[in-house]
């Protein structure tokens, strides 16, 4: 598959590098924010949030 070997392993590898990047940028990050659930029942997740600090909600 065309750039296998670059990609990443789990979501932690592209999780994390991108909250911190957006708090260099001035943001708030926030990470597994809950957004509800799936049909079935199972929790549904975003993995990272960022907010701009002059309207943090």
């Amino acid at each position: 598959m065309p750039g296998g070997a670059t990609a990443v392993h789990n979501g932690a590898e592209l999780r994390d590098p991108v909250a911190s990047l957006g708090e260099s940028l001035g943001s708030i990050a926030e990470t597994q924010v809950r957004a509800g659930r799936r049909i079935w029942g199972a929790r549904r997740n975003i993995d990272v949030v960022l907010r701009h600090p002059a309207n943090p909600a």
